[in-house]
């Protein structure tokens, strides 16, 4: 059952606020979050995935217009993570907040998990590319709650405008990409009924890396399905072969992020992955967006070097993303 809490007394630009917390979201109405705080996104990995989850929206008690949301699922008993799935959540704010109204925001989070058994929460934050006002917001207040700073991780992306990623890249990265083109490989986006072969060729560069793949070919189908538009598959061919295969994600109207690269064995030497990326940069040119996205080079902290160097040349900048931990009920 969703809880409602009357935030009246708790000012922000002449405005007050009451906040809602449960196991069910509300419809999005009007608001525009990113991927992994949309109501459907919580759906998908909390209700329909079995597991408890508490979603959290923050309205205008005037108009009744949606200013913040987020959730928080239980990764394992007692263990809480914001977001359960995706690589960040918190609230998300749609416009500027008083940070009096965030704390107590969190504080009510903290509440509900608690209230469902819930030992320690973690959030981890956007990273701060994205919306660097909130990020400093967010993490002040975070601080002031007593959560523990876990790790830092290096978030790589590159802004969007008129100028062409090769114009970014080192002089490696931008031969490579026109000795692909040179070499008669072509990229386009996918039809419904090439996603298993893309699938089947990032499943097997991971493999040959010695990682895994994160997300099932299932889990893909059912994001495409509850969440039309947020995928957008791209392959390499060489002729009429798939060589390459990336997967995007429409995070915002304004935002795409990497999420999979990769190559046969016969895409080896032959820079397939330099332009899949420059093709992406594209097509969020004609999107429109201001950033692209291409995710951490480290892990819990640990830097990748090869990744860090291969992201840079490709003209990609550094930023962080941080997680943050507090064991509940503690202060």
């Amino acid at each position: 059952m969703n809880t409602m809490t009357d935030l009246s007394g708790l000012q922000a630009e002449s405005t007050s606020f009451w906040l809602e917390v449960g196991p069910l979201p509300p419809p999005a109405e009007h608001a525009k979050p990113y991927l992994f705080h949309d109501p459907r996104f919580f759906h998908l990995h909390s209700i329909n995935a079995g597991r408890r989850g508490l979603f959290i929206t923050v309205r205008d008690d005037k108009s009744n217009s949606i200013w913040g949301m987020g959730f928080a699922i239980e990764m394992s008993q007692g263990l809480w993570q914001s977001p359960g799935r995706g690589t960040f959540g918190g609230i998300q704010w749609f416009r500027p907040i008083n940070p009096f109204v965030v704390d107590q925001c969190y504080a009510k989070l903290e509440e509900s998990v608690l209230a469902e058994d819930g030992s320690s929460l973690t959030i981890i934050l956007p990273p701060e590319d994205y919306s660097p006002w909130q990020e400093t917001l967010t993490t002040g207040v975070l601080k002031s709650r007593g959560y523990i700073l876990v790790c830092t991780d290096l978030n790589f992306s590159t802004p969007v405008n008129a100028e062409a990623l090769q114009d970014r890249m080192k002089p490696d990265k931008k031969y490579g990409v026109g000795r692909a083109i040179r070499k008669g490989i072509t990229t386009r986006d996918l039809l419904s009924a090439e996603h298993k072969s893309a699938y089947r060729v990032l499943s097997d560069y991971k493999q040959r890396r010695g990682l895994p793949m994160t997300m099932t070919e299932k889990a893909f189908n059912d994001m495409i399905t509850l969440i039309p538009g947020s995928i957008i598959w791209t392959g390499a061919f060489l002729e009429d072969e798939m060589i390459g295969a990336s997967v995007t994600l429409q995070i915002s109207s304004d935002i795409l992020s990497i999420s999979y690269t990769g190559h046969s064995p016969e895409g080896d030497k032959m820079s397939v992955q330099q332009l899949l990326i420059s093709s992406i940069y594209a097509e969020a040119q004609h999107r429109s967006c201001r950033l692209l996205d291409f995710g951490i080079a480290t892990r819990l902290g640990v830097r990748n070097e090869g990744l860090i160097t291969f992201k840079t040349r490709l003209g990609f900048r550094p930023g962080q993303r941080t997680t943050w931990s507090k064991r509940l009920g503690i202060w």
